[in-house]
C-alpha cells in the first residue's frame, strides 16, 4: 500500500496520515516517549510534492521532487531539535525512487545488504517500520548507509561501517559502565519472548526467549532487567509497568521488542478507581467499558498466538488509556482533532 492509498484526504483536497515521531516530552524534556503527529502532503502543478509535518515540534515545511526528499529536509531539520520520525522512509537502509530503481512518488526501496540490489516490492513511505533496518532513524547514518552502498564514500571520510563499529563499541562501553553500577537485588524473575534480531539473519526479525528479572529499588519504585542472547536491557520506574515501558523505548530503538502482558495496547497501571499491585496491570479492552477485573502479572506471556497479539508503542498505550478516561492532552487534540482553517497549505 502506497502513502496515498493509507491516507485520508481533507477538507482542502490534502492527503492526511497520522504518524509517530520520537523526541522530547512537553514539561518534562529530559525524558523522551513516542508522540504523535499528522503529515499532510499533495501532489502540485509542476509534479512536485509538498509536505507539511504538525506535532509537539510545530509544523515543519518542505517541496521536493518525492515524499521521500521532502521527509528527509523535515527530519534533518527535527533532528537538530532531537526529534526522529518512525517511518519507512526514516529507515537507515530505505531510499526514494531513482532511474535504476523507480518506484512512486510515494514509496521507497529498501536496501537491506550494502553489496545487493534494492527488494523486489516498494514500500509505503510514511507507513510505520516493521524493521528499523539498524540501531536509529536518522539522516546521517542512512546517507551514510547510502553513500557506502553506491560506492560514493571519499576517501578520507567515514563511511557507514567506519560509524557502525564506533558506535558498537561507544555502545558496549556504556553497557559496562551500567553493568557495574549498583543495582538492587533482582529476586523475580521468569521466563518471556522477545522479538528482535534473526541469530542466522540480522535484517530480520525472529521470536526469541529470554529471561526477565526485577527487584525493589531502596529509593523506591522497582528496577527491571531484560535478557535474551547477546542483549540485555536495564531500567526502572515507580512501578513495574512504567520500568517496563521505560525499557521498552531503549529496547525498541535497538530492533527488540518485550511480548509480555505490559506491552499489550490495553495494559495500564493501577489507578485510584481500579487498583493493582506493584507487578500487576489492568486491561482496558474498549474505550467505553471498564477494565477487565482482574489483575494480569506485568512481565507474563499473552495466551494465545502472540503474532496475532495486540501489541502497541508506550505513546499508543497512553493514547488509548487517556482515551478512555476523557483525560486527552489539549495538545494531542490540536494535533489529532484541530480542523484544518479554510486555504490552509501544506507547504
Amino acid at each position: 500500500m502506497t502513502a496515498e492509498a493509507g491516507a485520508a484526504m481533507n477538507e482542502n483536497g490534502f492527503l492526511v496520515r497520522e504518524v509517530d515521531v520520537f523526541g522530547p516530552v512537553d514539561g518534562d524534556p529530559a525524558k523522551t516517549d513516542f508522540q504523535p503527529a499528522v503529515a499532510t502532503w499533495s501532489r502540485t502543478s509542476d509534479g512536485q510534492v509538498g509536505l507539511e509535518l504538525s506535532g509537539p515540534f510545530g509544523a515543519h515545511h518542505a517541496v521536493e521532487p518525492n515524499l521521500f526528499k521532502a521527509l528527509m529536509l523535515v527530519r534533518a531539520e527535527l533532528q537538530e531539535l532531537k526529534w526522529q520520525v518512525v517511518v519507512n522512509a526514516a529507515r537507515r537502509d530505505a531510499w526514494g525512487p531513482t532511474e535504476e530503481h523507480p518506484c512512486a512518488v510515494d514509496e521507497v526501496r529498501i536496501y537491506p545488504d550494502l553489496a545487493g540490489p534494492p527488494t523486489t516490492e516498494p514500500l509505503d513511505a510514511l507507513g510505520p517500520p516493521t524493521e528499523l533496518g539498524g540501531r536509529g532513524m536518522l539522516v546521517t547514518e542512512q546517507i551514510l548507509w547510502r553513500e557506502e552502498w553506491a560506492g560514493l564514500t571519499r576517501p578520507g571520510k567515514m563511511n557507514w561501517t567506519e560509524f557502525d563499529r564506533s558506535m558498537r563499541e561507544m555502545s558496549a562501553t556504556r553497557k559496562q559502565e551500567a553493568a557495574e553500577a549498583a543495582v538492587p537485588e533482582l529476586p523475580h524473575s521468569e521466563p518471556i519472548f522477545l522479538a528482535g534480531p534473526s541469530p542466522e539473519d540480522p535484517t530480520k526479525q525472529a521470536l526469541q526467549e529470554g529471561i526477565a528479572e526485577w527487584g525493589r529499588r531502596a529509593e523506591g519504585g522497582v528496577h527491571l532487567r531484560v535478557r535474551a542472547p547477546g542483549v540485555q536491557f536495564d531500567d526502572h520506574g515507580a512501578d513495574l509497568l512504567a520500568a517496563l515501558q521505560n525499557l521498552r523505548m531503549e529496547s525498541w530503538r535497538r530492533r527488540w521488542e518485550v511480548l509480555v502482558n505490559g506491552s499489550l495496547r490495553g495494559a495500564w497501571h493501577g489507578t485510584e478507581q481500579h487498583p493493582c499491585g506493584i507487578a500487576h496491570v489492568r486491561f482496558y479492552p474498549t474505550l467505553t467499558d471498564p477494565p477487565l477485573p482482574e489483575q494480569v502479572d506485568v512481565l507474563g506471556t499473552p495466551p494465545g498466538d502472540l503474532r496475532k497479539a495486540h501489541w502497541a508503542s508506550v505513546s499508543q498505550q497512553t493514547w488509548w488509556y487517556h482515551d478512555w478516561a476523557g483525560t486527552t492532552p489539549p495538545a494531542w487534540c490540536q494535533v489529532k482533532r484541530k480542523p484544518r482553517t479554510e486555504g490552509q497549505q501544506p507547504s
